[in-house]
């Protein structure tokens, strides 16, 4: 398993790459989830499925906090929307809508109007991306445990009995995120960043024999499976990715960008005028 997870990009929790947090339990022995402080003693698709189950949970929650927000958001007055549109989208959003509402007001137009529209606009448009990005993991997230617990028994069985158990498993649950994401895509909910390229929206297929003991199956066969199920979670990321990077909420600085200006032009008077008295 190393040496594959080795060749991929996606990081996984077991190599050390990342700090393993808790995570649902597997519909599996209670031995097995009572051990789960030694690794290397665990049969490898557990330990492959709780690293996907920790992945789906880890964007889960960001996109809750980030719901969160926008939900907020959409909660807000008309005045706390122009608020979020004209100062906590930075400098430049601020100079766009103060220059949209000076044009609009020469034309003897309101700048109200114009500025809730663009920020209801913003606001909903996140709202409905994440939330379509949160039911097409958590329908994957429950299909994969669904699978585990038809799976169980092959799951705890030996090395080639668990990576076979595995194998049909996530080939099944990666069909059916397939037709998920190909649903989200019809609806133009999901801004695929590789939009017009249906191959993005496709998953390889892992390798399915007719049981460990066929001369099909070999050690070249099974670690190639597992090389093909970190790629297919690395296409996975990197659309999740793409998303969370296009709708996020606004960051810290950015949202306080004004009062830190204002407070960097005060401090540079105090220093100046100081100078001046000393001078």
């Amino acid at each position: 398993m190393d040496g594959a997870a080795g060749d991929r990009g996606w990081t996984s929790h077991s190599n050390g790459g990342r700090r393993r947090r808790p995570a649902l339990p597997l519909p599996v022995h209670p031995s097995v989830n009572h051990s789960a402080w030694k690794i290397s003693e665990r049969p490898i698709g557990c330990v492959i499925l709780e690293e996907i189950m920790q992945y789906m949970l880890s964007h889960l929650h960001i996109i809750h906090k980030r719901l969160c927000y926008w939900n907020s958001k959409a909660r807000g007055s008309n005045s706390q929307h122009i608020y979020f549109m004209v100062f906590e989208r930075g400098p430049r959003a601020f100079f766009e809508a103060t220059c949209q509402s000076l044009t609009r007001l020469t034309g003897r137009g309101g700048p109200s109007p114009s500025l809730l529209d663009s920020a209801e606009d913003i606001i909903s448009t996140n709202i409905d991306v994440l939330r379509s990005m949160e039911r097409c993991l958590a329908a994957f997230l429950a299909e994969l445990y669904s699978e585990a617990d038809i799976c169980k028994e092959g799951l705890t069985g030996s090395r080639d009995k668990s990576l076979h158990a595995l194998f049909i498993a996530l080939n099944n649950v990666f069909f059916k995120l397939e037709e998920v994401l190909g649903e989200a895509a019809d609806d133009q909910t999901l801004l695929f960043t590789h939009s017009g390229n249906p191959s993005e929206l496709r998953f390889t297929r892992l390798p399915e024999v007719v049981g460990t003991e066929s001369p099909q199956w070999t050690e070249t066969l099974s670690t190639d499976g597992i090389r093909l199920i970190y790629q297919n979670l690395q296409k996975l990321d990197n659309l999740v990715s793409s998303q969370l990077s296009s709708h996020k909420k606004p960051s810290y600085m950015t949202l306080y960008w004004l009062p830190y200006t204002c407070g960097a032009l005060a401090s540079l008077h105090v220093l100046y005028g100081s100078y001046d008295i000393a001078a």
